[in-house]
């Protein structure tokens, strides 16, 4: 079985692209007010659609298993899956001329969702979030992996990302959901008679 890391929950209502750019800002740009911005701290940031660049895609093959209403289990067919990770989560570093952000980003593609889950993980410990969690009935070993995700080492680098393009710009939400999750299998189609399952 082939499996990796892939995206958190909250990531896979998020496919968003962006637009970013490698040189300085340029101020003849037109000119969108972004006081709003404050250095150092991570914003959601949505672009439209075709301006996709901070875009990871991987797939794999994963097995399947198909069980009867005995409770047999039945080795199925390989199961081929794919999925695409859109960075849609930015630290900004600085405002600079017209509309345009210096960011902080992962280095490496591969790194999008560990990053996503290490800002979303990050925002829930800042928040006043902490004590409702640690009082539910598994609230430490909850906090112990959000801990874990937040302290992640995510080699990163910097682009400047033209805001005036963006549709949407907010703060990371500090609801919480697992920091990641790992796709262990597939569901595909059951043979006729049989339930479905994955391994």
């Amino acid at each position: 079985m082939n499996r990796r890391h892939l995206l958190a929950p909250w990531l896979v209502l998020a496919v968003i692209p962006v637009l970013a750019a490698p040189a300085r800002a340029d101020d003849s740009l037109p000119s969108k007010t972004l006081g709003f911005l404050q250095a150092e701290r991570d914003y959601v940031i949505v672009f439209p659609e075709g301006s996709n660049v901070f875009k990871y895609s991987t797939g794999g093959v994963t097995t399947s298993s198909y069980k009867d209403a005995e409770g047999r289990t039945t080795a199925g067919q390989p199961v081929p899956w794919n999925v695409t990770i859109n960075l849609v989560i930015f630290h900004v570093i600085r405002v600079g001329g017209g509309s345009w952000a210096l960011v902080q980003v992962p280095k490496k593609p591969e790194d999008y969702a560990r990053w996503l889950g290490q800002r979303r993980a990050m925002a829930i410990l800042a928040s006043n979030r902490v004590a409702e969690i640690r009082a539910k009935p598994d609230g430490a070993q909850r906090l112990k992996k959000i801990e874990q995700a937040a302290a992640e080492k995510i080699p990163t680098s910097e682009a400047w990302l033209n805001l005036g393009l963006a549709v949407a710009i907010s703060d990371v939400p500090s609801d919480e959901v697992e920091p990641n999750l790992t796709i262990t299998g597939v569901r595909t189609n059951p043979e006729p008679g049989r339930l479905r399952s994955t391994g």
